[in-house]
């Protein structure tokens, strides 16, 4: 059994990886809060359960409560379940011309969007769950 965290910048393409997960034949979810990860996780192992592959994604929507990912994804571990972490990330550029193609459908000002990523990678940092994603 296969159980995938996908985290990363607001914009770098966590809602596409989730989706290709989905084609590859995981069991997919999307933003499931802090708060239900270590029993998501349970509920995946149990043997009763004919589930062999899922994903969940994470991210600043979360809010607050991401401050408590790393003391949940320890508790997993401690538990003998086994996660990988799928980190999405890219270029400033990138995350503007994707924001620029968005604005062209929406009619949205990209200014508003770049504040937006800024902040959410700003947010992700200020609770530690970027800094220390890495360490798991």
């Amino acid at each position: 059994m296969r159980f995938v965290i996908v985290t990363g910048m607001s914009g770098a393409g966590k809602a596409t990886a989730l989706k290709t997960l989905e084609d590859a034949g995981f069991f997919c979810v999307d933003n499931l809060p802090i708060q239900l990860i270590k029993r998501f996780a349970e509920i995946a192992y149990d043997e009763q359960i004919q589930v062999d592959d899922v994903a969940i994604s994470v991210d600043i929507r979360s809010g607050r409560a991401l401050s408590q990912l790393n003391s949940c994804l320890a508790d997993i571990r401690r538990e003998g379940m086994n996660y990988e972490i799928l980190f999405i990330e890219c270029s400033n550029a990138t995350l503007v011309k994707r924001y620029n193609a968005l604005k062209i459908r929406i009619g949205t000002k990209t200014k508003h969007f770049q504040g937006l990523f800024n902040q959410a990678a700003a947010d992700m940092f200020a609770t530690g769950f970027g800094q220390n994603i890495f360490s798991q």
